[in-house]
């Protein structure tokens, strides 16, 4: 269970490929190697040091391994990504899952929305019910 709960968490930069080639060493090494892989690619993940108190990102602050066998379009990709998702949620937020409000307000077609909302694994947070 703990390892289908990091499976579930973790960011994938790598997308199908990377799980991909994860899962043939699950085959081969054993379960063991689902941790490793995590614990592993754990400094590819932003963090909130990386980013200064007005919520920029500092890219001076990532870490060599972030930068390490990628190419510059992947890096820029992965840091826009972060940016995009950021963006959609602050205004989804501002709307209140109003998303054809969020799709004006940042100069998208509501399609784009919706799958950048899909792309991104976007959800409305779930209010506690009143006690």
């Amino acid at each position: 269970m703990e390892n289908e709960h990091a499976l579930m968490n973790y960011h994938w930069p790598g997308n199908v490929r990377e799980l991909e080639s994860l899962m043939k060493r699950v085959v081969i090494f054993g379960e063991s190697e689902i941790r490793k892989h995590i614990n592993s690619h754990r400094n590819d993940i932003i963090t909130a040091s990386e980013i200064n108190p007005r919520g920029i990102m500092n890219p001076s602050n990532l870490p060599n391994t972030f930068f390490e066998g990628k190419r510059l379009k992947e890096i820029n990709d992965e840091v826009a990504g972060i940016i995009e998702r950021r963006a959609i949620q602050k205004s989804l937020g501002e709307h209140g899952w109003n998303r054809k409000k969020t799709a004006k307000d940042l100069g998208i077609s509501y399609r784009c929305l919706l799958y950048k909302i899909q792309q991104y694994n976007l959800q409305k947070e779930k209010s506690s019910p009143a006690t």
